[in-house]
């Protein structure tokens, strides 16, 4: 039985025994483990050891209050003796010892598909297996979260369920979920239209593959399965079933009620379609307000209603919380941007949940959610998870009108008369070149025909340029200069530019921000206005001729269908490049300012000629000598050419560090690293 299922058949008991409550919000909390101190008893500077306790929060929401009306499926799910749906989560919290020694501020991190990769960004720890079960002295990282007194907290919002089902995430350890509800009718699931698709050789098994929902039948003939090369501009062929008599060479059957076999295998960069009749579907609206109760619950409120207490609590009357912050990347950032348009910043008690947040490369979308049959896992690209639903109107932070859709509306709530009405946070939003390639970053500061549009005041957009989606480093950093990483399913090797020193800025500029009413950096991004925001064909146009590197000037659209099944495309926008390919506005990080090579957020893939590449972008470097690039005919100046001697690369990178320092934009430590590393790895011989 599935835990959604499972969840259904304990509410029924639940029912009977629950007394009724006024309000929607955490019931109670279940410690599983306190681990005092963590990190092998690691101090942080001033701040002194953390603790981690881990554990199961429970709540129910009322389907009926205004704040939950936007649930999809809500109604439809079984409810208490008080009218009211319960669901369960996982949480993590890191915290100092000594709560007085920390900062008052909770640091929310939202995970990405149940991961926690915060650490990752701001700590400058590796990807991998700790990443989710940081507990050695080393998981710490740099420790720059700890040194500066944050309470650490992660909590599950995405339904747990099948591995590699893109409903929800797997049961894994490490990896946190939440235990929804199932949508009923008449007491039995919910069944309706799903569709999945795969991308070749990127499942877990070469020939299996996990639906995101398992079928109302098995039979063969319900399932519509076929495959093509690239999403756009080419016809699926069907794929029979193996059971069916076929001369074909590929066939397809059922080996389980959500998993299908494919014969003779998945084929590398192939798009795979399935189109069939799901059910048991997790009302996975709810994890928003899941979201909304566990950190309304951890600062407000000092005991559950069973009297346990709130485990940051200081005493009786203090939960020690004076602040919430929360941060998330990808497919967290575009959750944080759903949560302030869906009206999540006020809980049902009418207080606000986050004073500010960090809304990273997330482009202009939300997420696949708040449907009957969603997929929060999709990420749609010009190649992957082509179709999906991601993006729609609105975009844009301040209130415009819509001529595609006749809609007047905005991300921010203050002003709109909807849930959310004067609780929003102050927001930065963070995007690099790969966004604008393929989530339509520019319809953040653009409308729907590309001219730029007002910023409000309490909003900062910043563009990172010539950088990818996120470089996952195979070991530890303190910035990207001199780094390489490996081609994967892409004609040239991936971006290694890393964010992060400029984040750690950026963090603590949103922290004043909150506490103190500093103003951050201004926003940083290209404008029609300032010529530095083109189409993708001129930018196409402008890029140079470099040998062997094709750009087909190819981004991914933005549409809106309209009842009658015409399509209307957004006009999306891309960064102008310099001459030798490269962003120019927006934040130039040292690696960009002082190049070894050109960087882009975009690439292509090896595998199927002229599909785009995910969103790993490229590095393609510099030839070193004068000789060497005439021999090859590439037009950009080789490194002899632009750097005399190493001291000259070194003052490039010093040159570059001051400017982002003076605004504001990098701390001291993170300055001082990025010269010993431009020391360290001079391409230039002397």
């Amino acid at each position: 039985m599935s835990a959604a299922l499972m969840l259904f058949v304990c509410l029924l008991v639940w029912e009977t025994v629950t007394p009724p409550a006024a309000a929607a919000r955490v019931t109670h909390i279940e410690i599983d483990r306190v681990e005092s101190p963590t990190f092998a008893g690691r101090a942080f500077g001033a701040v002194g050891q953390y603790e981690k306790i881990a554990g199961r929060a429970f709540g129910a929401v009322d389907p009926g209050a205004t704040e939950n009306a936007g649930i999809v499926n809500l109604d439809l799910a079984a409810t208490d003796s008080a009218g009211r749906v319960a669901y369960g989560t996982d949480f993590v919290i890191l915290r100092p010892r000594d709560p007085t020694k920390g900062n008052r501020t909770l640091f929310y991190g939202v995970l990405n598909r149940g991961n926690k990769i915060d650490l990752v960004l701001l700590n400058d720890v590796p990807y991998g297996p700790p990443t989710n079960t940081p507990h050695t002295a080393t998981d710490a990282g740099n420790g720059f979260l700890m040194r500066h007194g944050y309470t650490i907290v992660w909590s599950g919002w995405q339904a747990r369920g099948r591995a590699g089902a893109q409903c929800c995430v797997p049961d894994e350890p490490g990896v946190m979920g939440a235990d929804l509800p199932v949508a009923l009718e008449n007491r039995t699931p919910l069944s309706g239209p799903v569709r999945d698709l795969f991308v070749g050789r990127q499942q877990t098994e070469p020939q299996t593959a996990s639906l995101s929902y398992p079928v109302l039948s098995t039979d063969p003939r319900l399932m519509q399965v076929s495959v093509r090369a690239r999403a756009r501009g080419e016809q699926p062929q069907p794929i029979p079933a193996c059971a069916q008599p076929s001369q074909a060479e590929r066939c397809w059957e059922f080996a389980a009620e959500q998993t299908v076999r494919f014969q003779p295998g998945f084929e590398s960069g192939l798009l795979y379609e399935f189109v069939y009749t799901g059910k048991n579907p997790p009302v996975l609206g709810l994890g928003f307000a899941v979201t909304r109760d566990v950190v309304s619950f951890l600062r407000y409120e000092t005991a559950d209603e069973r009297g346990a207490a709130n485990p940051l609590r200081l005493n009786e009357h203090d939960t020690g919380i004076h602040k919430a912050l929360a941060f998330g990347i990808s497919q967290s950032g575009r959750y944080l941007q759903e949560h302030v348009w869906s009206g999540f910043n006020q809980d049902e008690r009418e207080r606000i949940v986050f004073d500010g947040l960090i809304a990273d490369i997330g482009g202009a979308g939300k997420t696949f959610s708040n449907f009957p049959f969603g997929q929060p896992g999709r990420t749609q690209g010009g190649h992957q998870d082509f179709g999906f639903p991601e993006n729609w109107f609105p975009f844009a932070y301040d209130t415009q009108h819509d001529p595609l859709t006749g809609k007047h509306d905005g991300l921010l709530r203050t002003g709109s008369g909807q849930p959310g009405d004067g609780f929003d946070p102050l927001i930065m939003v963070t995007n690099t070149a790969s966004e604008y390639w393929r989530k339509s970053a520019s319809l953040l500061h653009t409308d729907s025909h590309g001219n730029d549009v007002p910023i409000p005041d309490t909003v900062r957009l910043y563009f990172f340029a010539s950088t990818q989606h996120f470089a996952l480093h195979p070991a530890p950093i303190t910035t990207s200069l001199g780094q390489r990483l490996a081609k994967g399913p892409c004609t040239q090797e991936h971006n290694p530019a890393f964010r992060g020193p400029v984040m750690r800025a950026l963090l603590l500029a949103l922290h004043r921000w909150v506490h103190e009413g500093t103003l951050p950096p201004a926003s940083r991004i290209p404008t029609r206005r300032a010529g530095s925001l083109v189409s993708a064909q001129d930018s196409a146009a402008g890029f140079p001729s470099i040998p062997g590197v094709a750009h087909i000037g190819d981004l991914n659209p933005t549409l809106v269908t309209h009842t009658a099944g015409d399509q209307a495309r957004y006009t999306s926008l891309v960064p102008k490049t310099d001459a030798d390919g490269n962003d120019l506005a927006g934040i130039r990080l040292p690696d960009i300012a002082a190049p070894v090579g050109t960087s882009t957020g975009w690439a292509l893939r090896a595998d199927v000629p002229g599909a785009m590449c995910g969103n790993w972008g490229q590095f393609i470097p510099f030839a070193r000598t004068t000789a060497e690039r005439e021999a090859s005919g590439d037009p950009r100046p080789s490194l002899a050419e632009r750097y005399p001697s190493r001291a000259a690369y070194v003052d490039a990178v010093r040159r570059s560090v001051a400017a982002l320092q003076d605004q504001g934009l990098l701390l001291a430590d993170d300055a001082a690293a990025y010269i010993a590393d431009a020391e360290r790895t001079a391409p230039i011989p002397d």
